[in-house]
């Protein structure tokens, strides 16, 4: 079990990238005009995945509100829209990323 561990500690050290792309241009001060398409499209997806996080979120918030709901009517209605809300901002998110995903696509195979 030892010997299994210590091979696989090892490919594990060997697997580690020599240059990391952004991160090391920016450490580097060797930024050009070429990276902006890349900062455009990190910060889009980190957007998105925050809008995500925030729609799931809200699902968890508005079933909350649902199931309460039921001692308080006005409360149930409200955790209806909201489990609405939450899940219309999580289908559009997943929208959102796959349409970027696209348009870098055909961007980049110009």
């Amino acid at each position: 079990m030892n010997w299994f561990l210590q091979s696989a500690m090892a490919q594990n050290v060997t697997a580690l990238p020599e240059s990391g792309g952004l991160v090391e241009k920016i450490k580097t001060g060797q930024v050009s005009l070429s990276d902006i398409p890349s900062f455009i499209t990190y910060y889009i997806e980190v957007g998105i995945a925050v809008a995500g996080i925030v729609a799931f979120l809200m699902l968890l918030v508005g079933g909350y509100q649902y199931i309460v709901g039921g001692v308080y009517s006005d409360m149930k209605e409200q955790g209806k829209q909201t489990i609405t809300y939450a899940i219309s901002g999580l289908v559009l998110s997943m929208l959102a990323y796959g349409i970027v995903t696209l348009v870098q696509l055909f961007a980049t195979s110009l």
